[in-house]
């Protein structure tokens, strides 16, 4: 007899293990500051010339094992530089500082998901040359605001570097 109630005892506790366990959350204290991001510049034409459009597209990825909550819009720096590495002037309309962020600019990423953003280089937006050859990087920085009360990821990336060339 013991050894029946042994067993309804053990089927109780598995039954009920598998009962709660599809009712636990996933805890959101950790999609803050401790997840892994990366960010990567591609570049739709390495060879240019002066009067094209080229496309650059930023990717940013959570590389770690766990969801993140990131700040959108996305709020990176793309830096040029020649080749005699003097950085290169924007050219372009200079945007309005972005209202200070709230918990409603998160976007939660889960672990593999990637967001891509398209930017635009052209004549018109650098200050490009003829014959020349451009590295071109992208400098993400996220740092605390007051009006997020979530945790989401804060920190400094820095993407890899991409070359592009005019004619």
């Amino acid at each position: 007899m013991t050894r029946y109630v042994n067993y309804f005892i053990i089927g109780i506790l598995l039954l009920s293990g598998l009962f709660f366990s599809g009712c636990v959350e996933d805890n959101e204290s950790d999609w803050g500051e401790n997840g892994d991001l990366s960010i990567t510049l591609t570049i739709e034409k390495e060879m240019m010339t002066i009067d094209e459009t080229n496309n650059l597209t930023e990717t940013i990825k959570n590389i770690g094992g766990s969801k993140l909550r990131i700040v959108i819009p996305f709020m990176s720096k793309i830096k040029m530089f020649d080749s005699n590495n003097m950085s290169v002037n924007w050219t372009g309309p200079e945007d309005d500082p972005p209202a200070s962020p709230t918990n409603k600019n998160l976007e939660v990423l889960e672990s593999g998901e990637m967001i891509e953003y398209i930017r635009q280089i052209n004549l018109r937006n650098w200050d490009l040359k003829r014959n020349n050859t451009y590295r071109i990087v992208s400098h993400y920085f996220v740092g605390d605001y007051q009006d997020i009360t979530l945790p989401y990821w804060k920190g400094e990336l820095r993407s890899n570097e991409i070359v592009l060339r005019t004619q």
